[in-house]
């Protein structure tokens, strides 16, 4: 290349990124890293221990230019000063564009020896620009050497914090040839059988392991040893474990989420999470056990808790003691028939509550005292009776409550009265003929409202649902059962009729044809109503107040237009002996409709 033009080509680059530093500055601030990621095993070691003692070997190791430069840094907190990571973001800042990196490798690479100067001379030389680019390359390595020592049935992403993929590769047992800078590694869908001791190695940046859908049907004590910074721990579908030894999950002390779902545990050690301290998230679906777990109490970190699809029987005054920061916890499709009546007593944190579809027919008086932050309960697919007007008195939290597909016919009054948050009740699919106002109140706003497929019974009790449907349009679909007039209809579609202010209930048809015309749909219902009528005209109670009793059979008339106002002077009086010549009437007028 001609000298002018690489000059040229010089500046261009020099400008390109700014200016490139001193040597020195260079390699002060690039040595720790450099020294770090050249030597892949001692990097694997210093990642294995504390940070203090991380920070104080790479610091050793360094020199002391870096440990000049460390002293330099200004920190948040102090207790920022002993994590590695935020260390070593120290030194990313104080070093970044303090090298034109393009122009640094232009210069390595164009560099040539000139015709009068000596080849110690020359490798010096070249050594010393290839000092100033460690780093350059170290940044790479974290990218390449994943890919490079990947194994051969697996496949490696090219990212800083790379991802080993074996899943599907048919293998018998766990490989031992991992990068040591793996992140995370999939070995699901293979035929591992058994995990030795310290099966993996080690591999200090390792945050996700999964081992689902394997053979898996022996874990040695200490398999997992070697994985200090595990946060994600994957062995759900393993149909074959059904044994796990107390010291299974030694050294994963910051074992975030372990998911053991559909392995046919029938127990697992009271101790076996003793040494997971940090644990937060616990799966144990569809396994066999058939009491909550003992190993769960006194995990105070945890937070989320599956057991649904299991044989638990009876949720015991202890059996989730301790889980004061339990958030979520799922029971739903098991066998509970029993609640003792301090079962949640420590679960003060509680969010989500499922016990649906299990087998409880009654509840403790005080079944969810203390749920306070409760927002879910699913308390469908049982076999409840009756809803008590105690069993959510401390919940006015809750948002969404499921007491559908069960055998509900009765509601205390005043069972929803403390659910001011309640924004969505599911009632549908049980054996309710009413629901008396009496019963939410004084709650005076739901979202959503679902009742249908139940018997219900059309009468006044339900008109304030009927008047509730119409003016907020947030529910449908509630069928009447009875009475026979009203059989098949939808309650938005019932008229109630009223007597000065008073509701009538539909009336009980004597009908025997299935399809009656309209006109004499129109008799028979007249004449129901008529009969109600007289039955409540001529009650003991109505005939104290006989003004009042002619007032309002004078304004009493017939939905299809027919005026009766011929009754009107029709008089009603305590005395007995008019009974005979009110009927005559009334039957007269009906029929001659």
């Amino acid at each position: 290349m001609p000298k002018q033009s690489r000059l040229h080509m010089e500046e261009q680059l020099k400008n390109r990124n700014g200016p490139p530093g001193k040597v020195n500055e260079v390699r002060s601030c690039f040595q720790p890293k450099a020294i770090t990621f050249a030597n892949s095993s001692h990097y694997c070691s210093l990642q294995a221990q504390a940070d203090e003692q991380r920070i104080a070997l790479l610091l050793t190791v360094a020199g002391p230019q870096v440990i000049e430069r460390f002293n330099t840094f200004i920190f948040d907190n102090e207790d920022d000063k002993n994590n590695f990571d935020k260390v070593m973001k120290k030194f990313d800042q104080q070093c970044t564009s303090k090298k034109n990196k393009t122009f640094e490798w232009y210069i390595f690479r164009s560099h040539t020896q000139r015709a009068d100067e000596l080849f110690d001379s020359f490798s010096t030389d070249l050594r010393l620009k290839a000092q100033t680019l460690v780093f350059l390359a170290a940044l790479r390595v974290s990218a390449w050497a994943c890919s490079r020592s990947c194994p051969s049935v697996c496949t490696c992403t090219r990212e800083r914090s790379c991802a080993v993929f074996c899943d599907r590769a048919s293998l018998p047992r766990v490989l031992r040839d991992f990068p040591c800078g793996a992140s995370a590694i999939n070995l699901d869908k293979n035929n591992i059988r058994f995990l030795s001791e310290k099966a993996f190695g080690t591999l200090p940046a390792l945050r996700s392991l999964s081992l689902n859908h394997n053979n898996i049907s022996f874990i040695t004590p200490g398999a997992f040893k070697g994985l200090p910074h595990l946060t994600e721990l994957k062995l759900a579908h393993n149909e074959y474990i059904k044994y796990l030894h107390t010291r299974t999950f030694t050294g994963l002390k910051r074992l975030l989420k372990l998911d053991l779902s559909n392995c046919n545990l029938l127990n697992i050690p009271d101790r076996i999470f003793i040494a997971v301290t940090a644990l937060q998230e616990l799966a144990l679906w569809q396994n066999h056990f058939r009491r909550i777990p003992g190993a769960v109490r006194g995990t105070e970190s945890l937070t989320r808790l599956y057991l649904e699809r299991n044989r638990i029987e009876a949720v015991a005054y202890n059996s989730l003691q301790g889980l004061g920061n339990l958030k979520y916890l799922n029971l739903q499709d098991n066998r509970i028939g029993v609640i003792h009546d301090k079962g949640f007593k420590d679960c003060v944190e509680l969010e989500y509550l499922y016990l649906n579809d299990n087998l409880l027919n009654k509840l403790p008086q005080f079944a969810f005292k203390g749920l306070r932050l409760l927002k879910m309960l699913n308390l469908g697919g049982n076999t409840l009776v009756n809803v008590s007007s105690t069993w959510f008195s401390d919940l006015g939290e809750l948002e969404v409550l499921y007491l559908d597909r069960n055998t509900i016919s009765h509601i205390d009054e005043g069972a929803f009265e403390n659910l001011t948050s309640l924004i969505s009740l599911h009632l549908n699919s049980n054996n309710l003929t009413s629901l008396p106002l009496a019963v939410f109140q004084p709650v005076y706003f739901i979202g959503r409202l679902y009742v249908f497929r139940n018997p219900w019974e059309c009468d006044c009790k339900m008109e304030w649902l009927k008047e509730w449907m119409d003016n907020y349009e947030l529910v449908r679909d509630i069928p009447c059962a009875s009475p026979s007039s009203v059989a098949g209809m939808d309650l938005g579609e019932v008229l109630f009729q009223s007597a000065g202010g008073a509701c009538l209930d539909p009336v009980e048809q004597n009908e025997t044809v299935s399809t009656p015309s309209p006109t004499e749909w129109t008799r028979s219902t007249t004449e129901d109503r008529f009969s109600n009528l007289i039955s409540k005209l001529l009650s003991p109670k109505l005939y104290q107040d006989t003004g009042n009793i002619t007032e309002i059979f004078r304004n009493v008339s017939d939905q299809s237009g027919v005026n009766l106002s011929a009754a009107a002077n029709v008089q009603l009086h305590p005395n007995n002996t008019h009974h005979h010549i009110v009927f005559p009437v009334l039957l007269l007028l009906f029929y001659n409709v």
